[in-house]
């Protein structure tokens, strides 16, 4: 995915929905435009950074193709249903990429995220654990009886993770 490699590095692109630039350091853009920040607090602080970056930026890429969806308003960007399930999506195949060529980056969380990703339970989890009272019903029928049953036995103390923060802002 396009998003894998390029989270990994610090880069700038523009989003033309927005007509604002995204960058790592939040860069300014033209004026009467927003600029889309990435705020990595808590996300760099550990030796999964690479995995949350690449999560940040899989959202930052999402809401600039989606952009009609978004209030173009400044503040923090609330995730929607589509863009959290898209971004945890790119999160595991950046984990894996890494972890073929670091196994010892083995992390409880990410191990869990990809076992719920290799069974194609990707939505429901994101409506289980993620879910925010403004989502509706996706228009895809989740499969969440079916979920809960798997999740009792294959991550039964499961707890979600989430590391850094978007954030449009005036300029």
């Amino acid at each position: 995915m396009m998003v894998r490699f390029a989270a990994l590095a610090w880069f700038t692109f523009t989003c033309a929905a927005f007509g604002a630039t995204a960058s790592a350091n939040g860069a300014a853009s033209r004026p009467g435009q927003l600029t889309v920040s990435v705020l990595w607090d808590d996300a760099m602080t550990n030796q999964q950074a690479g995995v949350w970056m690449g999560y940040l930026f899989a959202r930052v890429q999402y809401v600039s193709d989606h952009a009609p969806e978004y209030p173009n308003v400044p503040g923090i960007v609330q995730a929607r249903f589509a863009e959290e399930v898209h971004a945890r999506s790119e999160a595991v195949e950046i984990y894996r990429d890494l972890r073929a060529r670091k196994p010892n980056m083995a992390n409880d969380y990410f191990d869990e995220l990809e076992r719920v990703y290799a069974a194609g339970f990707m939505s429901e989890y994101v409506w289980r654990y993620l879910k925010r009272a403004e989502w509706t019903q996706p228009a895809t029928k989740l499969r969440e009886s079916e979920f809960e049953r798997w999740a009792q036995e294959q991550i039964p103390n499961h707890h979600a993770v989430t590391r850094g923060r978007i954030v449009l802002a005036a300029k």
